[in-house]
């Protein structure tokens, strides 16, 4: 980015990798979305667009987090349909002139209190070990949050829900948490992990990527932690692969607590979150339940799988 953009607005729209799934999409945009407008200020623009993820987002932008350099400008900044930023990319290829008018009403109102929603299952032989399921609360003001995350939550509370009408105590304590603010800093996430920090928490697993059907878990931790996940996955039939971590447990993760995060088929997932679309139609029943029973499942096995 050279000095061709000084006092221009600048449209991040890259083109799109051949056969790209929509997680590595994601990833490509969510970078661009949240560190492009403090690039574009420094070289002198006066704002920002980004490219919205889905390949057809029939023209319903994604929303999503900014974080501005401290020692930048802080531009206006928007995320724009892919079917506009196309269109405004292509006509500036050919070297037309394109010019925008952006009007924004965003602001930010600053921190509030919240809190998390925190509830638990007693171990009835080791109280003192917790394996922890969540999810979070929160949702982008565009949409209903249905996926992101919705149904998380329902994933949570009713794997609760199942494992206490069993009538018998896991041997440790099975807690459930609704993590508040995720989507502006992970301030719930962050307070659990320090308010909690004494305690031992044994595993961490993190629901948070909508009702597809599940496929697999991504897990983080030692070897000997990895092989009492696999151990105790392997009931619930979902393949265990080193990877990334959920964002709610990630300060979890920082203080050496091993993780789990639900992935399943994350293409609807990525065509409607952080936008308008993220309504409750978009949940299928089947795949609803299918999510919630692998959580119930693996939090079952781990508060009851011998330790490595």
């Amino acid at each position: 980015m050279g000095p061709q953009v000084k006092g221009k607005i600048v449209l991040f729209a890259p083109g799109l990798p051949p056969g790209a799934s929509a997680g590595a999409l994601y990833s490509i945009f969510s970078n661009l979305r949240t560190h492009g407008p403090s690039r574009a200020a420094a070289a002198g623009a006066v704002a920002a667009l980004v490219r919205s993820v889905p390949p057809v987002s029939l023209a319903t932008p994604h929303t999503g987090t900014l974080e501005y350099d401290p020692d930048k400008p802080r531009i206006p900044a928007a995320a724009l349909d892919a079917e506009h930023a196309d269109w405004i990319a292509r006509l500036a290829r050919r070297g037309v002139e394109v010019r925008v008018r952006l009007e924004m009403g965003a602001l930010d109102g600053g921190l509030v209190d919240t809190a998390n929603v925190v509830a638990e299952i007693r171990g009835a032989e080791k109280p003192e070990e917790i394996v922890l399921i969540g999810a979070h609360l929160d949702s982008w003001d565009v949409g209903q949050g249905a996926q992101d995350d919705g149904v998380g939550v329902i994933h949570v509370i009713e794997a609760m829900r199942l494992i206490r009408g069993l009538g018998v105590r896991p041997a440790r304590t099975i807690r459930g948490v609704l993590f508040a603010n995720e989507e502006h800093g992970l301030e719930g996430g962050k307070a659990y992990a320090l308010a909690h920090k004494g305690e031992r928490h044994l595993a961490a697993v993190e629901t948070d990527l909508g009702s597809g059907k599940p496929e697999r878990w991504n897990v983080s931790g030692s070897p000997h932690e990895l092989a009492w996940f696999l151990t105790a996955a392997k009931p619930v039939g979902l393949p265990v692969e080193l990877g990334w971590c959920g964002a709610d447990i990630s300060p979890l993760k920082d203080q050496g607590v091993p993780t789990m995060t639900l992935v399943g088929d994350v293409e609807r997932y990525f065509e409607v979150h952080h936008s308008e679309a993220d309504t409750l139609d978009k949940v299928e029943a089947q795949e609803l339940q299918e999510g919630l029973a692998v959580v119930a499942g693996i939090a079952w096995q781990l508060a009851n799988a011998p330790r490595p």
